[in-house]
């Protein structure tokens, strides 16, 4: 047990918390809640309730139980919930949080990357380049992207091959005067010069990995032989493992936000908001929404929970920096739900800085599954998340050599069906569009409460958050708000402001305006269809479907028409033999093209509906009933 004396307001409180449970109860009203959710103004006008006795063994523990480093922690606050998650263990933010630019950040899904030109992306409000190196090879570089001459953008130039060193690879163009810098940014050709000079100015080049299908960049060069090369990559074994058998194009959904980082972080670890935003996705329903209890986990815990997730030779080699298991997952949590999951169904979420949030699930034993959310900041009030669904049931088998034939054969059918299945659904341009409805429920009012903070000069710490709901919430706050500071102290502030917002800077204007459209909160193309390779060609695809059906349609309805003139003429003749069949053909030809403009009418509807959720789908709560 530990003992906390917290000064709430005017009043003070004593409560004792279980170190395991997290059960906490005050001593003045015997009050008691799991974890963070007691309500300090239910304490005001209650009697003292305390036996002498009792009060004695508080002052025993009080005795024995401080630390010999310190005094009792006494907190100063009138909110809620800072004095409840103030008594999280202060080991989870530690000294150990680095400053957000050296880290190494997800910034994009390697299949959305075009292989034989320069790529464009946003890093910390940095504009950034990145291109394949080799042809052959899966090698890629970072640049800034601005050329060292006179500024202009190197994502706008070519990727040309450049022999260098007796080795052969690409080097980076810049379209405005075709100066060539290479994969490490040194300026290795200027075709103004006469004569070749010692004296060249370089482009700052970023360190880069390929992990699970994304390229990781490290944003603080400086740094990188220090701490980066050590640094492990918060990488699921789930996800290792299907990275290595099931890539591909649709392997993983990448989309840019209209919000921030420090916006989207809170709304990855919040599991209370899904059965009200999400309402009519799969089995969530607002109606259902209920209390959410989740338990920090401890350091040793969290290292458990890495041993727990090995998958058939993967493991993880990083616990999370906070975690949370849900209690009685099998009826708190609103995904665990609809899978028919058993008494003992748990429920993990956790984060690992600075850009990964995990919800691990396991309905039943041998039914493990994931969801993954990376997730980075491209500039203030913008973000970008990486999303990938994972189930170990969907996972091809292991292979086993000791099967017989008869096995063998049931193994390979086994796989083939997996891999149908994690196409079908997983893969294909339907489930993005499900993750869109995801994305979309949530859009407008995150990009909206951003604007609602900075207008009233509103931070995270002015929330309200009574329940235990919210403590993974409370928890990211603290480790951005650390992060961002030691950001500034390196003299990284405007990185700072890309993560955190203006509200670091009193003076800094912020990016949030409640002035953006709906279509451009909600805005698909750019923000994915763009580069997407798998909704790109499937658009593509149906706006062939499209034009054919428009080429059809006048086709059809004239041929109605016609069909409709010779019936006619056929009934004026009907007294004669020809008259007849000639009624019966017409009568036939009518129906038929009838039917065929009705088909087209209705198809070229559903292709025009269909191909508009490709680009934008408007998202009103009012409306999901």
């Amino acid at each position: 047990f530990r003992v906390r004396v917290c000064i709430l307001g005017s009043y003070s409180r004593v409560i004792i918390v279980h170190d395991k449970t997290r059960m906490m109860q005050c001593f003045l009203c015997h009050e008691t809640s799991d974890g963070f959710g007691m309500n300090a103004t239910t304490h005001q006008g209650r009697q003292f309730r305390g036996s002498f006795a009792g009060l004695l063994l508080v002052l025993t523990v009080l005795l024995s139980e401080v630390p010999s480093s310190g005094s009792l922690s006494i907190l100063t606050s009138t909110s809620t919930s800072q004095s409840m998650v103030s008594l999280v263990d202060q080991s989870i933010i530690s000294s150990s949080v680095r400053p957000l630019e050296q880290n190494w950040w997800p910034v994009v899904l390697k299949s959305t990357l075009d292989e034989n030109g320069p790529n464009s992306i946003e890093l910390l409000g940095k504009k950034l380049v990145v291109w394949r190196t080799k042809n052959d090879e899966d090698e890629w570089s970072c640049l800034d992207d601005v050329c060292a001459h006179r500024f202009a953008p190197l994502s706008e130039g070519r990727i040309i091959p450049r022999k260098n060193s007796n080795t052969q690879s690409n080097c980076l163009q810049c379209a405005y005067h075709g100066w060539e810098f290479a994969l490490d940014g040194e300026c290795i050709h200027i075709p103004q010069v006469v004569q070749q000079q010692s004296a060249t100015r370089n482009v700052q080049n970023y360190p880069v990995r390929i992990a699970a299908e994304m390229l990781w960049v490290w944003a603080d060069p400086s740094s990188y032989d220090e701490q980066a090369k050590l640094e492990t990559l918060p990488i699921s074994p789930l996800l290792q493992r299907a990275a290595a058998e099931t890539r591909g194009d649709g392997f993983g959904f990448m989309r840019d936000l209209p919000y921030g980082y420090e916006l989207l972080g809170e709304n990855l670890l919040d599991l209370s908001h899904l059965p009200f935003s999400h309402h009519g996705i799969g089995s969530l329903n607002r109606d259902k929404g209920g209390p959410v209890p989740f338990r920090p986990l401890s350091v040793e815990e969290r290292k458990q929970v890495c041993i727990d997730e090995q998958q058939q030779g993967f493991v993880s080699l990083r616990p999370a920096l906070f975690q949370g298991a849900l209690q009685d997952a099998n009826v708190n949590d609103p995904v665990l739900k609809s899978m028919k999951p058993s008494p003992n169904a748990t429920c993990l979420c956790g984060f690992y800085e600075p850009s990964h949030v995990r919800y691990y699930r396991v309905s039943r034993p041998g039914a493990a599954s994931t969801v993954e959310l990376f997730f980075c900041p491209t500039s203030e009030g913008k973000s970008r998340v990486i999303l990938f669904n994972v189930a170990q049931a969907f996972l091809p088998s292991a292979k086993n050599e000791d099967l017989s034939i008869r096995g063998k054969i049931r193994s390979f059918i086994d796989t083939k069906k997996k891999a149908i299945v994690l196409q079908k659904f997983f893969s294909s341009w339907q489930s993005h569009m499900i993750n869109h409805a995801i994305f979309d429920g949530d859009g407008i009012f995150l990009r909206k409460q951003g604007d609602r903070m900075y207008r009233n000069n509103l931070t995270f710490r002015d929330y309200f958050t009574p329940t235990s709901a919210d403590i993974l919430v409370n928890m990211f706050r603290r480790y951005l708000e650390a992060a961002a500071k030691k950001s500034m102290d390196h003299g990284s502030t405007a990185t700072a402001l890309a993560a955190s917002g203006a509200n670091n800077n009193s003076s800094h204007v912020s990016i949030y305006k409640d002035n953006l459209r709906r279509s451009d909160m909600l805005e698909r193309y750019n923000s994915h269809t763009k580069t997407c390779k798998v909704c790109s060609v499937a658009v593509k695809k149906l706006e062939r479907k499209r034009e054919l059906v428009e080429f059809l349609q006048p086709v059809l309805q004239g041929s109605t028409g016609a069909s409709f003139a010779l019936a006619a003429l056929s009934i004026a003749s009907r007294n004669t033999n020809g008259g007849i069949q000639m009624l019966r053909a017409s009568a036939v030809a009518f129906s038929a093209s009838l039917t065929g403009t009705l088909w087209a009418h209705k198809k070229l509807i559903a292709l025009v509906n269909t191909i508009q959720k490709f680009y934008f789908v408007d998202y009103v709560h009012q409306d999901k009933t």
